[in-house]
């Protein structure tokens, strides 16, 4: 017997982030997709999933991400800066 349990709004956020994730990584897997297009498929998982937005945290070192990401839309919203001592 199977019995379900609804989420609570923390373990739904979860799913939701485990699921996109698993969704690209498949997509991209799949059929050799360019990066662009692996991108624009997430977002209509995402858009088909109810949510309005897709934040990612990138590297500042990872100039080809960034490049891709500015190529297909998205654009900084955050800048944090670190220093060792």
């Amino acid at each position: 017997m199977v019995q379900l349990v609804p989420m609570t709004e923390a373990e739904f956020q979860i799913y939701l982030q485990r699921a996109i994730k698993e969704y690209a990584d498949e997509k991209v897997k799949a059929g050799n997709w360019q990066a662009s297009e692996a991108m624009r498929a997430l977002e209509g998982k995402v858009k088909e999933l109810g949510l309005n937005k897709i934040s990612l945290h990138v590297f500042a070192h990872n100039s080809a991400a960034i490049r891709l990401y500015e190529k297909v839309g998205y654009e900084v919203t955050n800048l944090f800066m670190a220093k060792e001592c």
